[in-house]
């Protein structure tokens, strides 16, 4: 019986404080309707296009090439003994590669000098004879047949010694490609054959390869109108110098190498109507090399006034591309637009948009046409700094925590003693204050709470009392 009268007291405390708490905190959780939604017409930031002066740029995509391409091959038999170089070195022209076996060429040589020196002192001889012939035919102490015959071994003679000076000269170039030499000046790549391996002019597979480094050259496709149209511009202006041409990269475009145009091919491929064009660009830096994708510009010999917009700017729907603008009754517009070609980093509009234009630069997908909104002109910034809209701060309200009630030193000392102690349930791992009663903060408006009249539940007895009602059933408990 005590126990169950406590459960009741401590249930009657719990949904007091419980009623306190909802009726304190609750109520700042509900946002009243519409709070947050914005009012009157969406801001947006636009830009007012004006034409300005630009110069066109034409993109395209090209292959760099290089300018010269040796494949290392050897020009005689023989066994690789050294190898002069490293991998990815930058070698010079004639400088020493690759080197085989010379000794049986320097032999082949030796044996030629000697047969060259037989060869002279056979004709040295030849001639001697030839000039006592002479003499003694004047005497008639030879016959004529003796005479011609000694001409003729002279003759022979003179023969076999340039034969001789020509097996010189071979074997003395077979020794020179024993040793192999660069023929330009490049990159070269690894030994493809190493030391030790028999190779010959007829070998399949290279040695090595050289590419020049100093200048690249850039090969790509153009159209027949910009062919034609770079042609004549290139006869109206002085030399090829000047119609620009410019390289960057397709995996970094912070650097800009300047070239001009070697060549155009001398017909156009009538499958995809464009024409093979070829410039060269000095490789500064060392970084082109053969291979590489690179975007390729073209631009033109004047400059033209052009409405220029950010790529950004510009949407694409299915195979069009579009922007917003702001009509004069402050209305989204989708407008769509021609594209050309490049100018100062922006897109050149060839159609749809005229100077004097506003264009929205910001929300764009969140925008719809004929939506109505408040136009405001975008102030300049750095390009670093992208200028970012704040977020509507809502600020939360603040409750102060009602202060617990002193505890009754007088009326716990009045439970008596064999009373024991229960311990309320132990709540979630997140500690929610109880108070004893509701409190509201003065400063926080709030709306007034609904009366909610409950006459079957008494009204709550205070320790005091509870310790009286606990002291008499235990005397009647005592006098049974």
């Amino acid at each position: 019986m005590k126990a169950f009268k406590i459960l009741i007291i401590l249930a009657i405390l719990s949904g007091a404080g419980w009623y306190g708490w909802h009726k304190l905190h609750g109520s700042a959780e509900v946002a009243a309707p519409g709070a947050g939604m914005p009012q009157g017409p969406m801001p947006v930031k636009i830009m007012t296009l004006k034409a300005e002066p630009a110069q066109q740029w034409l993109e395209f995509s090209g292959t760099l090439v290089a300018v010269d391409t040796v494949e290392v091959r050897p020009r005689v038999n023989g066994a690789i003994q050294k190898i002069y170089f490293n991998p990815g070195d930058i070698v010079e022209k004639d400088e020493p590669l690759f080197l085989i076996d010379p000794r049986p060429y320097q032999a082949e040589l030796d044996r030629a000098k000697a047969a060259q020196a037989a060869a002279q002192a056979q004709s040295v001889l030849s001639g001697t004879e030839l000039d006592r012939a002479q003499r003694l035919i004047g005497e008639n102490a030879i016959s004529q047949r003796d005479l011609d015959e000694r001409k003729n071994t002279q003759r022979v003679a003179e023969a076999n010694k340039q034969s001789a000076a020509a097996a010189v000269q071979q074997a003395s170039l077979n020794l020179q490609y024993a040793t192999i030499r660069a023929p330009v000046r490049g990159k070269i790549s690894r030994a493809e054959i190493t030391v030790g391996n028999l190779v010959s002019p007829t070998t399949e597979k290279t040695l090595a390869t050289i590419v020049s480094i100093d200048s690249i050259y850039a090969d790509f496709d153009v159209d027949e109108h910009t062919y034609v149209k770079m042609i004549r511009q290139q006869a109206q202006a002085e030399g090829d110098s000047a119609l620009p041409v410019q390289l960057v990269l397709n995996t970094d475009d912070s650097v800009v190498y300047d070239g001009k145009i070697v060549s155009f091919d001398n017909k156009l491929d009538s499958a995809s109507g464009t024409i093979r064009a070829r410039a060269i660009f000095a490789n500064k830096d060392k970084a082109l090399v053969p291979g590489m994708f690179a975007k390729t510009r073209l631009g033109q010999t004047e400059m033209a006034n052009m409405i220029l917009v950010p790529d950004r700017l510009i949407s694409t729907d299915q195979d069009k591309k579009y922007v917003y603008t702001v009509s004069a009754d402050n209305k989204i517009v989708y407008t769509p637009v021609i594209l050309g070609g490049t100018a100062d980093n922006k897109r050149i509009v060839l159609e749809g948009l005229k100077d004097g234009d506003k264009i929205v630069t910001e929300g764009l997908q969140r925008l719809r046409p004929d939506t109505l909104v408040q136009p405001m002109e975008e102030q300049p910034a750095p390009e670093a700094d992208e200028a970012v809209a704040p977020a509507d701060i809502v600020e939360p309200i603040t409750v102060e925590e009602t202060p617990a009630a002193p505890v009754d030193e007088q009326a716990e000392d009045m439970i008596p003693d064999d009373v024991a102690p229960v311990e309320a349930p132990k709540a979630k791992e997140e500690p929610v204050e109880t108070p004893k009663a509701p409190a509201v903060d003065a400063k926080v408006e709030k709306p007034a709470a609904p009366v909610v009249k409950n006459e079957a539940m008494p009204a709550p007895k205070t320790l005091g009392a509870i310790s009286e009602d606990i002291k008499k059933e235990n005397a009647a408990a005592g006098s049974h």
